[in-house]
């Protein structure tokens, strides 16, 4: 254990920065060990950390596949009109960026969530039809395994951007099944991934 935790002032002025709610969870982990908690604190920091250039990369990749995927089908507004039934949702976030006159800024202002969305049971017709050519694999993929995937790392990403303990989540799982959709919608990024960030 560092130096740093033997000074009780340290560990105070940590304490009083992080707030007694935020620390709650990781003195729950820690037997209500104050240095305990400290440290596991910051290797929740550590974990997300590593996080954050693979979920960066799958957002990425998965945005900008469905939108090629959809321009191609429904012109490059697809958004704006009835083409495709969006969720309620995903409507209330394209009124929300009504303002962009580019359309750029309106499909990268778009949330992770709006874009796991489409592999909702809503969207099982778009699937079969359009969304599982964004896929490159020989994989029978199925929507819902999918949507299973995205759905626990969209999960991982909000509490990474929440600041929120990851320690008790799959880790090793999240992180597989994010690099493995990756290299699905892009071999050729999850090549860059792991050359260059991994």
């Amino acid at each position: 254990m560092s130096n740093f935790y033997s000074n009780s002032k340290n560990v105070q002025e940590i304490e009083t920065i992080l707030s007694s709610d935020r620390l709650e969870t990781y003195l729950s982990l820690a037997n209500f060990n104050h240095t305990q908690a400290l440290v596991l604190y910051r290797s929740n920091i550590l974990k997300s950390h590593r996080f954050y250039t693979i979920l960066l990369i799958l957002e990425v990749c998965l945005r900008n596949k469905i939108d090629i995927c959809l321009s191609k089908k429904f012109g490059t507004r697809w958004f704006d009109g009835t083409a495709i039934l969006l969720t309620s949702v995903q409507n209330h976030s394209i009124v929300e960026l009504k303002n962009f006159e580019k359309r750029g800024q309106v499909i990268a202002s778009l949330s992770f969530g709006f874009w796991t969305a489409f592999f909702g049971k809503t969207f099982e017709e778009l699937w079969r039809k359009e969304l599982r050519t964004i896929f490159s694999t020989s994989e029978a993929l199925k929507r819902g395994y999918i949507a299973d995937k995205l759905k626990n790392i969209r999960i991982l990403r909000n509490r990474i951007a929440h600041h929120e303990c990851i320690l008790k989540m799959e880790l090793n799982s999240l992180e597989e099944s994010a690099i493995q959709l990756i290299q699905w919608l892009s071999p050729v990024a999850y090549e860059w991934l792991v050359f260059d960030l991994l």
